[in-house]
């Protein structure tokens, strides 16, 4: 199995023998109730899962499959499955799709807004409890928002046909009624897992990612863009509006003057402010 595994995963994720991956229960012969994925932006969760998969298939513990992702990168996913555990899934586009899912055996990903839609319900209504063993919902802060109650209610439909639910975010705690969802979707002992790019070393015990250093770099502008500069300056500083919405304005200017302008005109028309002084 090691050949599965990057080697710089290698450490924490060998799956080789008994359960050594933070993702699997410690006897190996169960999967969790819940887990939490809260890594890094860029730190690979895609990967992590497709090898957590891997492994529970190996195990026998997940014959049915559902991962629900925003649909910009739901071939992605399927990709990522393929190329780093040899994992064939199906990508579900349309309504028509869900009726040709064979309920008994399946390995499907699905955008999260075509889940939610009526077809999506259905299909998930005519699972049995449970028939779902594990279910992936990438991106779930998307979910979790309190603002989408067909996206809320998709979920609590997969959970109650799921035997794991995972939910993989960056960003899992935004407030307190989200933590209260979660708590609710996972039950109380959950597996969290959350980590961040300082903390990750090689097999050596060396730092994948170097620490960032800040520089500031100091440029002379010419004569020409000297003038503009300081005439938009002067145009901001006349501005009779808050002191945050000119330091936005300031900070615009030092992106591009094309940023600037279109902000400018923004405020203007948006009247947020009253007259120019």
């Amino acid at each position: 199995m090691s050949e599965f595994i990057h080697p710089a995963l290698d450490k924490e994720y060998n799956i080789n023998g008994e359960v050594s991956s933070s993702l699997v229960t410690e006897t190996g012969n169960s999967i969790p109730y819940g887990v939490l994925l809260a890594d890094e932006t860029g730190l690979g969760k895609t990967v992590i899962i497709s090898l957590y998969l891997l492994y529970l298939k190996i195990r026998g513990l997940a014959n049915n499959v559902l991962i629900a992702s925003p649909k910009s990168i739901t071939y992605q996913w399927r990709k990522e499955l393929l190329d780093k555990a040899s994992l064939k899934f199906k990508v579900i586009n349309s309504g028509r799709d869900f009726e040709k899912i064979n309920n008994n055996k399946f390995n499907i990903i699905v955008s999260i807004d075509l889940l939610k839609t009526t077809k999506g319900i259905q299909f998930i209504d005519k699972l049995n409890n449970y028939q779902i063993d594990v279910a992936v919902i990438d991106e779930a802060h998307h979910v979790l928002s309190a603002n989408d109650t067909l996206r809320r209610r998709m979920i609590i439909k997969v959970r109650e046909k799921s035997k794991s639910l995972l939910l993989a975010t960056a960003t899992p705690f935004r407030g307190v009624k989200e933590e209260e969802f979660i708590m609710h979707l996972l039950g109380q002992e959950y597996i969290f897992i959350g980590r961040i790019k300082e903390n990750i070393e090689d097999t050596d015990g060396n730092p994948i990612f170097k620490p960032r250093k800040s520089i500031t770099v100091k440029i002379e502008l010419n004569f020409r863009w000297n003038f503009i500069y300081d005439h938009l300056n002067k145009m901001i500083d006349r501005l009779n509006t808050e002191n945050i919405i000119k330091l936005i304005l300031k900070k615009r200017l030092a992106s591009s003057v094309y940023s600037f302008l279109i902000t400018y005109n923004h405020i203007i028309d948006s009247k947020i402010l009253l007259q120019t002084k």
